[in-house]
């Protein structure tokens, strides 16, 4: 794939993130395409960014709606 034993190991323990050039590697590798990839690194990381700023995004008040 092009990339080290430790970038591999340091995506699989969370420790590192997709990038659109990884993205471009595991799609020819698992013959999907980089947005496959790109997707899920993009619902991860809103999901965690959710969790850290959840009180915070909450206490935004909505726009009304004329």
């Amino acid at each position: 794939m092009g990339v080290s034993r430790r970038a591999v190991a340091a995506l699989l323990q969370e420790q590192r993130g997709v990038t659109p050039d990884l993205a471009h590697r595991l799609a020819r590798v698992f013959h999907t395409t980089p947005e496959v990839w790109l997707t899920m690194q993009q619902a991860v990381d809103v999901r965690e960014t959710w969790a850290t700023h959840q009180e915070e995004y909450t206490r935004i008040t909505p726009l009304k709606v004329a």
